[in-house]
């Protein structure tokens, strides 16, 4: 989770607070590590999340954060790659100015979830977050990847940088923008 990434979470909490962020989408809460950054890195920010729930503390951890910022938080449980076409098709008006996928790591979910949040994009400006790619530690990520350069080579993507944290896991994400 990004809670054990201190530099990944100071980025989100220094990212939440750009004047341009207004509402912040992304798959993958868990235990709400970076959408605690997000909320709290600004005042006003509304964040929308997408979590399978498999946690026994996802659930509760999501009242939580409905009471705390009430208002500015959603967590839709179920497999993003239903519940976020179904949030698309009722709530069409969401537009997100970061968007952060940090779910499923297989290149299925992964790619899905690249497809299905780009309808929520915020056209003139939107920072595109991958997590867990590139890692040099956790090979199984490689699929996240390719997802990841999938998208580029179809021309809906484009990176700005990668990373990867020093830490013993050394884990990383990618930045970049849908087109």
């Amino acid at each position: 989770n990004s809670g054990g990434a201190k530099h990944q979470s100071r980025l989100y909490y220094w990212l939440a607070g750009r004047p341009w962020v207004n509402t912040i989408c992304e798959t993958g809460f868990n235990a709400g590590h970076s959408t605690l950054q997000w909320l709290t890195g600004n005042d006003h920010t509304k964040v929308y999340s997408f979590d399978l729930g498999s946690h026994k503390y996802a659930r509760p951890m999501g009242e939580y954060f409905e009471r705390t910022f009430p208002g500015r938080f959603n967590l839709s449980i179920g497999n993003s790659l239903t519940t976020v076409p179904r949030f698309s098709t009722k709530h069409p008006e969401v537009v997100c100015d970061i968007i952060v996928i940090d779910g499923g790591h297989s290149n299925k979910v992964a790619l899905g979830d690249l497809r299905n949040m780009r309808a929520h994009a915020n056209i003139e400006h939107n920072l595109l977050v991958l997590d867990d790619f590139p890692s040099h530690y956790l090979t199984f990520l490689t699929d996240i990847g390719s997802a990841w350069n999938t998208m580029r080579a179809d021309g809906l993507v484009v990176e700005r940088f990668a990373c990867t944290e020093q830490t013993k896991r050394r884990r990383g994400y990618v930045i970049g923008y849908y087109v």
